[in-house]
Parts: C-alpha cells; structure tokens; sequence
C-alpha cells in the first residue's frame, strides 16, 4: 500500500492480522500489530478478538491471555465475541 502513497488504517491493519490469524501465522499478525502502534493507530475490540482467535488457533494460549491482559490494560471493552473466545481458550487448557 506503501508504494502506491496509501498509509493503512485501522481497517487495513485489522484485515491484514486477521487474514494471518487465519492462516496460523501469529507472529506475523503480532509484527502487523506493532507496526499499527508504531503509526499511532489504536487498536479495537475487533482487532483484539482476531489476535486472541490466532492466538488459540496456534494454541498459543499463554500470549492469548497476555493479548487479553493488554485488552484489559487498554480498556477497550470486551463483548461476548471476546468472552466466546475465552472460552475456548481456556478449555483448552482444561480450566473452564
């Protein structure tokens, strides 16, 4: 997008995560996630429920509770797309 004089915005970057979340690549979407703090673009609860689906995806569960941890940090409020998540990722772990 760059080379074409397009800066990405939230959207863009959300896409772009969630597109490596799905295909299993977290510490692609995570190097995407900072660069999108790095221009000063805040994330969203959408942004943050597409990293925490990687994150349990990739069975990354720990980082997903880090992710979440962050979320909380931020307060940006989660919904019951968030909680479903946690969900799954704590029975994961056998700790529903």
């Amino acid at each position: 997008m760059r080379e074409f004089g397009i800066r990405p915005d939230l959207i863009s970057y959300s896409t772009m995560i969630k597109g490596y979340c799905r295909e299993k690549n977290i510490e692609k979407a995570f190097e995407i996630h900072k660069e999108m703090g790095q221009q000063g673009i805040k994330a969203d609860e959408v942004l943050y429920n597409s990293l925490l689906d990687g994150c349990c995806k990739c069975n990354e569960l720990e980082m997903a509770v880090k992710v979440y941890s962050n979320m909380k940090t931020l307060d940006i409020k989660p919904s019951n797309v968030t909680f479903s998540i946690l969900i799954k990722i704590y029975g994961k772990q056998r700790n529903v």
